[in-house]
């Protein structure tokens, strides 16, 4: 199934980091303390949306979004403020022999991208020479190379990319006279990748 994109027009308005955080605990035998140590695994994102300031075709494209997917349904979302990452090292989906499919790491700060399929956003390169992509797996987060390579090759891509993200806060209906308009943000958070 296809992860659904958000309309790329409503991004980049307002948006802000909110810090994923990983704690651990150290519990002694016979002591009572316990000690957390807190780590920042890598910073979310959390976009804000003032509908009274969207434009109508910003509010035509939330409402088409809405009709097609609902409001519960992750989805794929493009910051143009920070959509671009560069000299990314790739990993092979395989081990062994020739190797045509390779997959943006899942650690690291490029953990949570999703890269665009749009010709023009991605260039891949085998030991540092630009290499044809036959395809992108937007959803499996892969680039597939028009003729295999060693799995030991050193591959790296420059792409543009979407954060997996859902809706935090929802727009409400207000009537102004005989207009219906949006009252309220839409608060949009980075979910991080799925499992």
């Amino acid at each position: 199934m296809t992860i659904p994109r958000f309309p790329t027009v409503v991004v980049s308005r307002d948006w802000s980091y909110i810090p994923d955080r990983a704690f651990t605990e150290n519990r002694f035998a016979g002591n009572l303390n316990v000690q957390r140590a807190e780590h920042v695994e890598r910073e979310m994102r959390k976009w804000r949306l003032p509908l009274l300031a969207a434009t109508q075709a910003e509010r035509a494209a939330i409402e088409a979004f809405f009709a097609a997917n609902g409001v519960a349904t992750k989805f794929l979302l493009k910051d143009l403020a920070d959509k671009a990452r560069t000299a990314i090292t790739l990993e092979p989906v395989t081990s062994g022999g020739s190797v045509t499919r390779w997959k943006i790491p899942d650690a690291g700060l490029q953990g949570g991208d999703f890269p665009d399929d749009a010709a023009g956003t991605y260039v891949v390169r085998v030991g540092g020479s630009p290499v044809t992509v036959s395809s992108v797996d937007t959803d499996l987060r892969e680039f597939i190379l028009q003729t295999g390579v060693a799995d030991t090759s050193d591959v790296d891509a420059d792409y543009e990319y979407f954060l997996l993200s859902l809706f935090s806060a929802l727009p409400q209906w207000t009537h102004r006279s005989a207009l219906e308009v949006w009252s309220t943000v839409l608060e949009i958070e980075e979910t991080g990748r799925d499992a």
